[in-house]
């Protein structure tokens, strides 16, 4: 079996460890390959995200790590870019003149305002408290529009292009699944879910 890592995060974004870490762990549990795919910057600074002033340091990195240890394993310069609207998405000019291997496109936030502003966002990745608040502010209370939302946002971040990943396709479940009315069975999940597909 050939071991491989796409979506990884390190300390350029959230992860918890630096690049490094992961090929020295990677290389020691006999991984061919291994993709950093740090979370892009966004329009608005969160905890989690690259900030655009780190996007330079994080190449280098990468690029450094690659020589270092080529010949043992193959490294891959990636990001995991987020689609808000049409405006901000993985095939923007910005993204598609990094120098990267390869662009995960993924959905955390949901706009609710055309103003892309951390505020102005209903965060799917984050605490269900939180989401389920937006929902209740910005989707009448039923978690079956916002599903109808993040899934339309998909189709419209697969038709945009820009990314040779889609990222956990189904991110919506994680929050979602702890509604009472929820189920990977419902229609009103499954459909628009294979829609996507």
């Amino acid at each position: 079996m050939h071991l491989s890592n796409y979506h990884s995060h390190c300390t350029f974004c959230d992860g918890r460890s630096g690049p490094e870490d992961f090929i020295k762990f990677a290389l020691a549990k006999g991984f061919r390959a291994y993709g950093f795919s740090s979370h892009a910057p966004l329009p608005f600074e969160t905890f989690w995200n690259m900030s655009a002033a780190d996007v330079p340091e994080y190449l280098a990195e990468i690029s450094r790590l690659k020589e270092k240890y080529k010949g043992q394993i193959e490294i891959y310069t990636g990001m995991e870019i987020d689609y808000l609207d049409e405006t901000y998405h993985p095939s923007i000019s910005y993204f598609r003149e990094l120098p990267l291997d390869y662009r995960i496109g993924s959905i955390h936030f949901l706009p609710v305002s055309p103003l892309l502003s951390e505020e102005n966002m209903v965060c799917i990745d984050g605490r269900f408290a939180d989401m389920r608040e937006g929902i209740e502010q910005h989707f009448e209370g039923d978690v079956r529009n916002l599903v109808r939302h993040y899934f339309d946002s998909g189709m419209h971040m697969v038709e945009a292009g820009g990314m040779d990943i889609v990222g956990h396709i189904d991110k919506v479940y994680m929050n979602c699944s702890r509604y009472e009315i929820f189920s990977l069975e419902v229609d009103w999940y499954l459909q628009p879910f294979r829609d996507l597909l």
